[in-house]
């Protein structure tokens, strides 16, 4: 990784997570995203005090209001995975703690759009299937631009898995845990749901029979294709399929 060049997108970090700063460089602090160790420079002003968060985004984006009422003035967005601390529930809304301009204040939030930190489910291909069309960007992880490996590393946290955050170290964790286990496929086969495709520097998954997923530059999009079309694309552009994977149930 380019750890100098501050123009680089390498990754996003999101609200709630935690940033461990080495050094200070002018407007720029460089240091550790701790969800999954990557390293690189984040602007000063993003950054904040490490507080307690109890509750976590579970739809794509949503909004933070400054009453509980939908015509209220909208302070900031959240996307899918920011953690945020809710003082209560009250009706349909969870009062909530942010930073804005420089204090915290209470906000609010629609309830439905947040769940504790420590649940989980087993839909993770439908977190993924909600990114659908979301434009590409290499180091995003936002429903304003995602790549391939933080599509498949938000959707698989789903189910209390931390996935690395790029695709060839995903590969590596697969193959080394024991919640995931590799599978063989015949030409031509049928492809059922949940199959982990990895490519170099690409991977993917079946979000039905047949289907694939993914985030990639060729559409420049989130899209949904025909797997045996994707396949004969990366056959004929000259990448090749390294491995394929299957959570180990």
């Amino acid at each position: 990784k380019n750890y100098k060049n501050k123009n680089i997108i390498e990754t996003e970090c999101l609200l709630g997570e935690n940033f461990l700063v080495i050094k200070t460089e002018n407007c720029y602090c460089f240091g550790e995203l701790l969800t999954d160790n990557y390293v690189g420079w984040v602007e000063t002003n993003s950054l904040g005090k490490k507080s307690k968060t109890t509750h976590k985004v579970i739809v794509p984006s949503t909004n933070i209001y400054l009453e509980n009422n939908p015509k209220s003035i909208v302070l900031k967005r959240l996307f899918f995975g920011s953690e945020i601390f809710v003082n209560y529930f009250k009706n349909d809304w969870a009062n909530v703690l942010i930073y804005h301009h420089s204090k915290i204040i209470e906000s609010y939030i629609p309830k439905n759009h947040l769940s504790r930190k420590s649940s989980t489910s087993r839909e993770w291909i439908e977190v993924g299937n909600k990114f659908l069309n979301t434009p590409y960007v290499w180091g995003g992880k936002t429903t304003s631009g995602i790549d391939c490996s933080a599509l498949l590393q938000l959707s698989i946290k789903t189910i209390g898995i931390n996935l690395p955050r790029n695709a060839k170290e995903q590969l590596e964790f697969m193959k080394n845990s024991t919640k995931f286990k590799e599978v063989t496929l015949t030409k031509n086969q049928n492809y059922n749901k949940g199959l982990i495709f990895f490519w170099s520097g690409h991977v993917a998954f079946t979000n039905r029979k047949n289907s694939l997923l993914h985030a990639n530059a060729f559409h420049m999009k989130v899209v949904e294709e025909p797997i045996h079309k994707a396949l004969s694309r990366f056959k004929t552009n000259g990448i090749t399929l390294l491995k394929i994977f299957i959570l180990n149930n």
